[in-house]
């Protein structure tokens, strides 16, 4: 039994390389969904100030977008060239 696991997970892999071999991206499609979905919600940086004038207090809120790029936050392990041996 333990033969066929081995021959079934040998011939899986033979068969998955073949088309990670053909991706032109760097980074595969799920990873990439996954990882965009974390840097669209994360983009977006707010600060409170708060200053006096005139005697008036006043809050002000300001908001920054960042850029972010998929690339600067993946390890070595998630990209095409880890996969294919």
């Amino acid at each position: 039994m333990l033969e066929d696991i081995r021959v079934y997970l040998m011939k899986r892999w033979t068969e998955n390389r073949i088309p990670i071999e053909k991706y032109k991206d760097e980074i595969l499609s799920r990873i990439k969904l996954k990882l965009q979905k974390e840097i669209d919600t994360s983009r977006c940086d707010s600060s409170t100030t708060e200053y006096q004038l005139g005697g008036l207090r006043r809050k002000e809120q300001e908001g920054r977008v960042k850029n972010h790029k998929a690339q600067a936050h993946l390890g070595s392990g998630y990209n095409k060239n880890a996969l294919v041996v």
